[in-house]
């Protein structure tokens, strides 16, 4: 054997080795151009070095003969479903609220007796997919890997009190509001789900209402593995599958309690489906297929093409065998239109029985059309992006073709929330099975369904990315098994050459495959649970001033047995237990009954001359940053005795720690002396008599009025502050002034500007200030010194003592 004989049989080892250094040089340098060249072409060599894929053929089957005539129970059982699904489709046009629950169940009812009496049709076809009890278990080894990984760990990362994104707290007071009596029909399953979760859990968090997310992650290995057994031959299904399983990508998505991440189940049990007709023409799996197409209508905007690209594919088949009818000398398999015009008609009327109730409840709500295409409408508003400057416009699409190819092994998410920030969202051995799979079907198109899944490709990139004003990964999920299909096209064209060589050559396949496997586990292991748990960014993007509440006041319910305190609270939420606050209502579900309280507009309404509201259970004031929370805790120590104060930090997001002082049952104040006077005009223009003037204790976040942070446009409030403050050691003060937002201010001692460092005497001193307060939550001026420590408020102020 010569040496051309030899690089001709063992030549793919060496584009192997290629792609391999080439996807290690371009995880260590992500900018090099020079090592995607090599990745990519190094890939394209081994579409053509290594031998075709044993793709499964589509098309009827040789022994499938033509259907025998319905029998009666046959007919009663199609005539028992069609009345079902319309009865069902019927009930849930004209009252959802009232039958929601047996309207789905009647449709389940439907389309099940629809597909048993369906087979009839296909009892004389053989090509069923046979699998062996080698591969039942190997697909219970899956199964079992994959749910592992997902709620390994499950309290731990994220924590029962972080959250992703505003979706999740959205989901979880949906589910709150179906357990008292609504019933949306946007997300039904997804929704009624949490619902569950919730109805079942005593105390729920959000870690209650991911475990239905978790769950249909889980389970979407299941026909993830059916649909990859039906392309190729099992022991590629199973590499890819187990790809698809660990995949960090699906992991991370798993867990977190998004509309937007559950319905990727019904999209790859619908392809699987849609291929095992393509395979073998069974019409009796069309009617589920309809089903699951037709609910994604009713889920998150990037999934409602699927019927589209199912009924593509069915119209393909169609189209493919009238080719055949016309053509049959060409033909290498029987043609079957008439079975694929029944396919296509009857996946149609069932995907329209689903879809008028949600056609009716668009057509009675005027506002329901703009919401259901809200997210698409929002996706196309930039201009900018979609300018008529040709030439500015192809420039936009290349720079956004560019960034979404960086997503799966260069640049990744740079979301905090949804992935590693920089990390690729595929590991090393995913990515190389992926491209190489994505040539080779590229190189070969007209085998299997090839050409089909590469259509689906491109759609979901330019649909999901590249035609949108924003990139968002999240909308990506669905393509996680496009993904896994292609990594199995090349997987199964190495196991054919790996057949071909001896019995050490397979020993060290089998070798290498299992440290391959090994590795994309470790990889997805490491990314998850080590780098982005222990990364402090990320638990910070996950917490908020609301979480760090909640968590605090749901465990201190717990502690003090039960027994909800009445909280009087002042924190940058600023309507915290306001039911009607847009925000801070996707929250009430987890702090209600735990939780009890109002909200404070500044301060002042917890000191003396105010009284305190009357409440039947103990009574605490919360102050949270950035308001001054370690100086009210010490005013609130003096006005009110036996106050007992505790400072609250969370280690993952120390800017929103709060103060907690509980006050005692007689919280009789002593009157606080201040030598601050405050005055707030409306506008800056006002030169009328304040709307607000009064006494502060000190210049701070904490006291500026309700009426200053409330308000719309370019309103702004003016303030001007005039007092003296004692020093008792003369010496040199550090001085800080520090503003809120688009707050502006300037501030004097004794007639010169407050600039860093100034020596005092001991004594009395001036300060005059002056600020422009924009009309918004983050508007506020503050007045600080340090001395020895950490920074705090000039006090202007003393406590009356006792009687």
């Amino acid at each position: 054997m010569d040496w051309g004989d030899r690089f001709a049989r063992y030549g793919w080892l060496v584009g192997l080795a290629a792609i391999a250094a080439a996807q290690t040089a371009i995880r260590v340098w992500p900018a090099s151009s020079l090592a995607t060249a090599v990745f990519l072409g190094a890939a394209i060599a081994l579409a053509f070095m290594l031998p075709r894929p044993q793709v499964a053929a589509v098309g009827a089957d040789p022994d499938c003969g033509s259907a025998r005539r319905p029998g009666g129970w046959t007919l009663l059982a199609l005539v028992f479903g069609a009345t079902s699904v319309c009865g069902a489709s019927v009930l849930l046009t004209f009252d959802w609220r009232s039958y929601v629950g047996p309207g789905w169940l009647g449709m389940l009812v439907g389309v099940s007796a629809l597909s048993l009496g369906l087979r009839h049709w296909d009892v004389a076809c053989r090509r069923r997919l046979p699998l062996s009890r080698w591969e039942w278990g190997c697909l219970a080894l899956l199964l079992g890997i994959g749910t592992w990984l997902r709620f390994h760990d499950y309290a731990s990362f994220p924590t029962p009190f972080s959250t992703h994104a505003i979706e999740e707290q959205q989901t979880g007071l949906t589910g709150a509001e179906i357990l008292k009596g609504l019933r949306p029909w946007e997300y039904p399953l997804d929704t009624y789900l949490v619902a569950l979760a919730q109805a079942l859990s005593a105390a729920p968090t959000f870690l209650t209402i991911r475990v239905p997310t978790t769950i249909a992650s889980a389970l979407t290995i299941v026909p993830a593995y059916l649909l990859l057994r039906q392309l190729v031959r099992p022991p590629a299904a199973a590499a890819a599958t187990f790809l698809f399983a660990v995949s960090s990508w699906n992991l991370i998505y798993s867990r977190i309690a998004h509309n937007i991440f559950m319905p990727n189940l019904f999209v790859v049990a619908a392809f699987a489906l849609a291929t095992d007709f393509a395979r073998t023409r069974r019409i009796a799996p069309v009617p589920w297929l309809g089903l699951l197409c037709g609910y994604t209508l009713y889920v998150y905007a990037g999934y409602r093409g699927t019927t589209l690209l199912v009924a593509i594919a069915l119209l393909g088949c169609f189209g493919s065998d009238l080719w055949k009818r016309w053509r049959p000398a060409a033909a290498s398999q029987p043609a079957r239109p008439t079975r694929d015009a029944a396919a296509v008609a009857l996946f149609l009327a069932v995907v329209a029985a689903v879809a008028v109730p949600l056609v009716a409840h668009l057509a009675q709500d005027s506002a329901r059309p703009l919401y259901y295409f809200e997210a698409g409408g929002r996706s196309l508003a930039n201009k900018q992006y979609y300018t008529a400057d040709v030439g500015a416009f192809l420039t936009q699409r290349l720079t956004r073709v560019r960034e979404t190819a960086a997503i799966f092994m260069h640049r990744g998410d740079g979301s905090l929330t949804f992935n590693d920030p920089g990390r690729p969202m595929l590991d090393p051995i995913t990515a190389i099975c992926f491209v190489a799979g994505l040539a080779i079907a590229l190189r070969y198109p007209r085998d299997g369904l090839n050409a089909f899944w590469l259509l689906v490709f491109v759609a979901l990139l330019l649909v999901l990315t590249v035609l949108v004003q924003n990139l968002d990964v999240r909308r990506l999920q669905g393509i996680t098994i496009l993904v896994a299909i292609f990594a199995a096209l090349f997987l199964d064209a190495l196991y054919g050459e790996v057949l071909r060589l001896g019995t050490f050559g397979r020993r060290c396949a089998v070798a290498l495959a299992t440290v391959a496997a090994v590795g994309v586990l470790g990889w997805t292991y490491d990314l998850y649970f080590h780098r982005m748990a222990r990364d402090p960014r990320v638990r910070q993007a996950m917490k908020n001033h609301y979480t760090t509440l909640i968590e605090y006041g749901r465990g201190r319910y717990e502690r003090d047995g039960g027994i909800a305190r009445h909280l009087l609270l002042l924190s940058l939420p600023r309507w915290f237990f306001k039911p009607g606050y847009y925000y801070g209502s996707h929250y009430h579900w987890l702090h209600r009954p735990y939780m009890a309280g109002s909200d404070l507009g500044d301060l002042s309404e917890v000191l003396p001359p105010r009284v305190l509201p009357e409440a039947d259970r103990p009574v605490s004031v919360v102050v949270q940053a950035p308001f001054e929370r370690v100086a009210a805790a010490t005013l609130l120590e003096e006005v009110y005795p036996g106050t007992k104060c505790t400072q609250v930090v969370d280690p993952d997001i120390p800017a929103a720690a709060f103060a907690v002082c509980d006050l005692p049952a007689v919280s009789q104040g002593r009157p606080v002396l201040s030598t601050l006077r405050g005055r707030y005009w409306r506008s800056v223009d006002d030169r009328g008599a304040p709307i607000v003037e009064r006494d502060e204790p000190f210049l701070g976040y904490a006291f500026v009025p309700p009426v200053c942070h409330e308000g719309s446009g370019g309103e702004q409030c003016r303030a001007e502050w005039q007092g003296t403050f004692e020093v008792g050691t003369p010496g040199d003060y550090e001085f800080l002034i520090e503003t809120r937002g688009r707050s502006r201010g300037e501030v004097t001692i004794d007639g010169a500007p407050v600039a860093g460092r100034m020596h005092l005497s001991a004594g009395t001193h001036r300060v005059e200030a002056r600020a422009t307060l924009p009309r918004e939550l983050e508007s506020g001026l503050r007045l600080l010194w340090r001395q020895d420590g950490e920074p705090g408020v000039v006090p202007f102020y003393t406590v009356a003592p006792p009687p």
